[in-house]
């Protein structure tokens, strides 16, 4: 069977260094590594393994030598076509990688981490450790199982960022395991309002200290905001806010941030399917359709008649849009708005 390579952004990549990394495609996950896909793969000299989203199939090169996927994370892929193009549009066109143009693509709430921990391996051989090497190694034997490097580090006293583990690791006496943990769930931002029985200023107790009060005002004000933003704008600290919500003076929740899912994105910036979404509830139409040639938009315009403006797909702020009062006009603004739309998609509009 001929095997297949696999074009992937890899997370955390230099941005001089970001290009679409080949992965070979193991025999057993030959129908599970589609483009748009999130997968494993083990990146660098270190081998540790990252997160990348493949973008497209290809075959290897001969005689050269390539690392294997190691795991697919989606059932189905979350980017389709389009939004692999527009990836690819955004890290031509700003200051990014091919993975993050990718991943902002994806719905809020929906990601992956790579998840490292640490367990002691029963049967090692004696070696040399030093004192604190030795102390680590021993609360691991204790555990029986595996920890996170945070874990570790905090119940040996050690501060964050110590590479202790990672001698144990290349002595042999401990065994490192990566897995892809799945992170689901609407981001939440920590938030308070006043409590209903202190909505007023002659509501608030006369014990308050001024940065207390400080921040009871604002709330007056605003009604509500997130505690970063009151510890921004009183200059206190979450400590502050906390003493007010033990009190009962404010009601502290976690507010989700929701994001627009991947069919909103699709309906609002693919031309065509706007305009259907509109059709279907009713909403009035202007005389339009969509092009993804030169000659098409052309006739489109000679149908519904002059003047036109022309709407790029997938474009960000509407570049490459243009008003056209006659063909002279138009076809040059229709060259540029193909060109610069990623999918290669114009919705040609009668201008009213």
């Amino acid at each position: 069977m001929e095997q297949s390579l696999a074009l992937v952004a890899v997370e955390r990549v230099a941005y001089h260094f970001d290009i679409l990394y080949g992965y070979l495609v193991p025999n057993e996950l030959r129908s599970q590594v589609l483009p748009g896909v999130r997968v494993a793969v083990n990146f660098g000299n270190g081998g540790g393994r990252r997160l990348g989203i493949v973008f497209a199939l290809a075959k290897p090169e001969p005689e050269k030598r390539y690392k294997r996927i190691l795991e697919v994370l989606d059932d189905s892929p979350l980017l389709n076509e389009e939004m692999l193009s527009l990836a690819r549009f955004l890290k031509d066109r700003t200051f990014c990688t091919f993975f993050e143009a990718a991943k902002v693509q994806l719905p809020t709430g929906l990601g992956y981490k790579i998840q490292t921990s640490y367990a002691a391996l029963k049967d090692a051989a004696p070696v040399h450790l030093t004192k604190t090497e030795q102390t680590v190694l021993d609360y691991l034997r204790s555990k029986d199982s595996f920890l996170t490097q945070k874990e570790i580090l905090a119940a040996c006293y050690l501060e964050a960022g110590n590479d202790i583990l990672q001698k144990l690791c290349a002595k042999g006496v401990i065994v490192r395991n990566d897995t892809a943990g799945q992170t689901l769930g609407d981001l939440t931002v920590r938030s308070a309002r006043l409590a209903d029985d202190y909505q007023s200023a002659e509501a608030l107790p006369d014990s308050l200290t001024p940065k207390q009060r400080s921040v009871c005002d604002v709330l007056l004000d605003v009604g509500a905001a997130s505690v970063k933003e009151l510890c921004y704008f009183t200059g206190v600290s979450s400590a502050v806010v906390a003493a007010l919500a033990k009190k009962g003076i404010l009601d502290e929740c976690n507010v989700k941030i929701l994001g627009t899912s991947f069919e909103g994105i699709e309906k609002a910036e693919d031309r065509e399917k706007f305009k259907e979404l509109c059709m279907s509830i009713g909403e009035p139409v202007i005389p339009s359709d969509v092009c993804y040639d030169v000659e098409t938009g052309a006739r489109i315009a000679r149908e519904i008649g002059y003047p036109v403006i022309l709407r790029p797909a997938f474009t960000l702020g509407g570049t490459g849009g243009g008003f056209a009062d006659n063909e002279e006009e138009l076809l040059p603004l229709l060259h540029n708005a193909l060109a610069l739309s990623p999918v290669h998609q114009v919705l040609v509009e009668k201008s009213v």
